[in-house]
């Protein structure tokens, strides 16, 4: 399984990380610091399957361009890409608004808060 884990804070993408090794879980996890670079590796790699992520982790609180902007702009991407990818917002935000939003994006399948605990990683691969 490919993840990628879209945060700014690097800290926060470590951790993700060595969590998935500690499960088990002999996954690729890739680091994305910024939602724009993710973004720009997806439009063009969108024909290759073999490069998407099975998996996007997604912080919404970033510079430059934010959770919300990234979904935004995946939105315009192929029907076949939004298919072929879960996207899980993963982010410290409780705001219950910020959850309803989520739910607007139909290729979002779930909001988690971090810090991302084993059972939550486990529930993430296995949806």
């Amino acid at each position: 399984m490919k993840i990628f884990v879209i945060d700014d804070d690097p800290i926060h993408q470590k951790i993700s990380e060595i969590k998935w090794r500690k499960v088990g879980m002999e996954d690729e996890v890739i680091p994305f610091l910024e939602a724009d670079a993710a973004l720009l590796f997806l439009r063009e790699n969108q024909h290759i399957p073999e490069l998407m992520p099975d998996l996007i982790l997604l912080d919404l609180n970033m510079p430059v361009m934010d959770g919300w902007d990234f979904l935004d702009e995946f939105g315009n991407l192929p029907q076949a890409v939004h298919q072929r990818v879960r996207i899980y917002i993963v982010t410290s935000s409780v705001d219950l608004r910020d959850q309803a939003k989520a739910t607007r994006y139909p290729f979002v399948s779930g909001y988690v808060t971090k810090p991302l605990n084993d059972a939550d990683l486990s529930r993430l691969r296995l949806s």
